[in-house]
């Protein structure tokens, strides 16, 4: 067991050149072991998320319907909104890369003007049941990707506690070894300094 805690120590002590680069591989290292693997997951550029975003930007058109907004202004607006929404996201904690966020906005702009065109002549009515359809699939969607997303979170914050228990139990072990150690180095002392007086006729 020590032999084994002795290499272990030893492989710690050459991970990076300093305390500072250790932590820092040993993050990434975490990182790589907390990754999420679900459908959920997010991606560098698109992703299922892509998909709720894709249907927000069409129930967006149904809203904006409501304010009878030239096109060029309503577009404007949904523009302004889908950003603002990707802004949201970044303040509150959400990790996305940068072509994943611009995508979301895209992607959103790509079903509003569509959508916005094509219910310009619609009836409320219409555009109400459009509106209502599309908000339950997009909410519904949405719903499981959070819940997904907190599933994942638990598993990071797992990951963290584990580790956390894991390191302690091992500085225990360091310490029961190094106590272990310096008794010896004390005991082998203490013998030398008898025989020495027992030569010089002391004792």
């Amino acid at each position: 067991m020590v032999d084994a805690l002795d290499s272990k120590s030893n492989a710690a002590m050459c991970v990076g050149s300093s305390p500072t680069s250790g932590t820092m591989k040993i993050n990434e290292e975490l990182k790589k072991l907390a990754r999420r693997t679900d459908i959920w997951r997010e991606g560098k550029y698109l992703d299922l998320w892509s998909v709720p975003h894709f249907l927000s930007g069409a129930l967006l058109a149904c809203l904006i319907y409501l304010l009878h907004l030239p096109f060029l202004y309503a577009s404007i607006l949904a523009f302004v909104l889908l950003i603002a929404y990707e802004i949201f996201e970044l303040k509150v904690g959400i990790y996305e890369t940068v072509w994943n966020r611009n995508l979301d906005v895209i992607v959103g702009m790509i079903s509003f003007i569509p959508v916005t065109l094509l219910i310009s002549n619609w009836s409320f009515i219409e555009v109400f049941v459009l509106g209502l359809s599309l908000g339950i699939i997009d909410g519904a969607l949405s719903f499981f990707g959070w819940k997904a997303s907190q599933k994942g979170l638990q598993f990071e914050l797992k990951i963290q506690r584990e580790y956390q228990l894991l390191k302690s139990k091992f500085l225990e072990k360091i310490k029961e070894r190094s106590q272990a150690k310096k008794e010896k180095i004390a005991a082998k002392l203490a013998l030398i300094e008898l025989k020495k007086q027992k030569k010089l006729g002391i004792m």
